[in-house]
C-alpha cells in the first residue's frame, strides 16, 4: 500500500533582506506574543503556521500536506527562494499532519 505523500518546502530568505523584513517575516510565518503597554495583557498573534499542521525539520525546512503547499509556497515566495519535493510520509509525520 502506497504511504500518504506530503510535500517538504525549503526556503531561504533573499539576501540582504534587513532586520525590519526578517522580522515582519517571521512574526507572519510563526506568529508572536504582543503585550499589552505594562505587560498586563498578554495577546498570542496566529501566523500561517498556526492554520494547518506541519512538521519543522530544520531551519528552512518543513514539511506540509498537500492541501497547505501552495498557501505556504505563495506566502515564502514574497520574502524567500523556495524549493518543493513531493516526498513520502513516515508515520511519526503522518501523526503530525493528522494523517493517520
Amino acid at each position: 500500500m502506497a504511504r500518504p505523500r506530503g510535500f517538504i518546502v525549503l526556503y531561504r530568505v533573499h539576501k540582504g533582506t534587513d532586520r525590519a523584513a526578517m522580522t515582519r517575516f517571521l512574526r507572519e510565518l510563526r506568529g508572536y506574543e504582543d503585550r499589552s503597554h505594562y505587560g498586563e495583557y498578554v495577546y498570542r498573534r496566529a501566523g500561517l503556521l498556526d492554520r494547518f499542521p506541519h512538521v519543522k525539520l530544520i531551519r528552512g525546512a518543513l514539511i506540509v500536506r498537500r492541501e497547505d503547499a501552495e498557501d505556504l509556497v505563495k506566502f515564502l515566495e514574497r520574502y524567500a527562494e523556495v524549493h518543493v519535493r513531493e516526498v513520502f510520509l513516515n508515520e511519526e509525520d503522518e501523526r503530525a499532519l493528522g494523517l493517520r
